[in-house]
């Protein structure tokens, strides 16, 4: 058992958070968990949330925005939402700026690769 000290608008207040010791799965030394106090489910990441800690699962519809969107849409944005939001520049500035790698041993980077199946998606 472990206490966090936590400091709320001024003042400080001590919060109670369980660790669980498991071992880990690879056969070589412990991973240590959280103990969610709102689901009692372990975790490795607490998050602050009105002053209590509580795990992802305590927090009901927290998604990306980007989660909510259809495959469909989520492949558009891929595509054409570059060059609407911008990031087309910023994309080809690290691409084929002027120190970016375009070639490894004679063949085209991952990158370089990525950038010509983006253009020719939106250019074709």
């Amino acid at each position: 058992m472990r206490y966090a000290a936590l400091l709320v608008s001024g003042e400080s207040k001590l919060r109670r958070i369980d660790l669980l010791i498991a071992p880990s799965n690879l056969g070589k030394g412990t991973v240590f968990y959280f103990v969610c106090p709102i689901t009692a489910k372990r975790c490795r990441k607490l998050y602050l949330v009105d002053g209590r800690f509580v795990s992802r699962y305590a927090l009901a519809d927290t998604y990306y925005e980007k989660q909510l969107w259809s495959k469909r849409y989520r492949d558009l944005d891929n595509t054409i939402g570059r060059q609407l939001r911008g990031d087309d520049f910023e994309l080809y500035q690290e691409t084929f700026g002027r120190y970016a790698k375009r070639h490894y041993r004679g063949k085209p980077t991952k990158r370089v690769l990525r950038y010509q199946r983006l253009t020719d998606r939106l250019y074709n």
